[in-house]
């Protein structure tokens, strides 16, 4: 890809219809959901009831590879319209991405997201076939900067111990633990531990989210940052994002990622 100033990306939205009730409501033209839907089967919308009903600030996001990761997943979870007797409702508004824009740069979560917040204000009752989603790109010699601003978030020995996680158990489940945060961080961490650790590091792709989900979907997730602990069975550990120290041992023989983790918060506090 050149000089392109946008791409448009395929997407749907799963939410409440009018006397229908819960399933897929808008799909992009073009796009055949099977695929990309079982990626979410049983998980589509994993939110706790309290959080539809509360305040407004259900705000969460969700990120799943593709086949062998050349495509991503983002999903933003929210607020859907009030259903047909006046009830609040949830929705979840995902697109596919190319992971090789991502890792360059021209694409970023955040810009995904606004593009998909910006899609929602302007068509708040979506339905049907929809036209692919207008995303603008990062110019090739201004891209998005990969994982800056993780270290006003994240102590360097919490994304360490994370990292060494990781590599040691691709298997294993974090919940990384911010207490105090409110969703709009979360998913800003989410965001900027998948760049500085997948994109970057080059640890192989996980499934994650921005909020601690309802106990039936824990599993679905090899990562959640939550704002408070949750009742989890033995496959999880809990890291607080203020750790002081590495909690586990570095893996020997991947120096290199351990190398870009520290230059990750050198730069950012100014020391290069």
């Amino acid at each position: 890809m050149g000089d392109e100033q946008s791409i448009k990306l395929h997407h749907w939205i799963y939410g409440s219809t009018h006397n229908i009730g819960y399933g897929t409501k808008a799909t992009s033209r073009g796009l055949n959901t099977s695929l990309y839907e079982s990626k979410l089967k049983g998980h589509l919308t994993p939110i706790r009831g309290e959080a539809v009903q509360g305040d407004g600030s259900l705000d969460m996001r969700m990120i799943h590879p593709v086949g062998a990761g050349e495509e991503i997943l983002l999903s933003v979870l929210g607020k859907g319209p009030k259903d047909e007797e006046g009830r609040p409702t949830f929705a979840n508004h995902s697109v596919i991405s190319p992971t090789a824009l991502l890792k360059e740069g021209r694409l970023s979560f955040p810009i995904l997201d606004q593009a998909i917040r910006n899609f929602d204000a302007a068509n708040p009752s979506a339905a049907g076939t929809i036209e692919p989603l207008d995303v603008p790109l990062n110019a090739p010699d201004s891209p998005h900067p990969l994982g800056r601003g993780i270290r006003q978030h994240l102590n360097r020995a919490a994304v360490e111990t994370l990292a060494s996680r990781r590599m040691a158990d691709n298997y294993g489940r974090t919940l990384v633990l911010a207490r105090g945060s409110i969703p709009s961080q979360r998913n800003t961490v989410l965001y900027l531990l998948y760049e500085l650790l997948n994109f970057r590091c080059g640890i192989p792709f996980f499934t994650a989210s921005s909020d601690a989900p309802t106990t039936p979907t824990l599993n679905y997730f090899n990562l959640i940052i939550a704002g408070r602990g949750v009742r989890a069975d033995t496959s999880w550990v809990l890291l607080a994002a203020a750790l002081e120290k590495p909690a586990i041992s570095k893996v020997g023989s991947k120096a290199d990622v351990y190398r870009i983790i520290d230059e990750a918060y050198v730069q950012e506090a100014g020391g290069l």
